[in-house]
């Protein structure tokens, strides 16, 4: 378990990270995403 004070500072730490990217003035903060698609085929043997 970690204490309060290192919980916080983990926490400040991700925030000042993520605030240039993730949070305007005009939207708050903003969930980042992207979403993949793959498609996957297994060669037949001996090709």
């Amino acid at each position: 378990d970690f204490s309060d004070e290192e919980k916080n500072f983990f926490f400040k730490e991700v925030e000042d990270y993520c605030r240039p990217l993730l949070y305007t003035e005009k939207n708050g903060w903003v969930a980042d995403y992207v979403r993949l698609r793959f498609l996957a085929v297994k060669p037949k043997a001996g090709n």
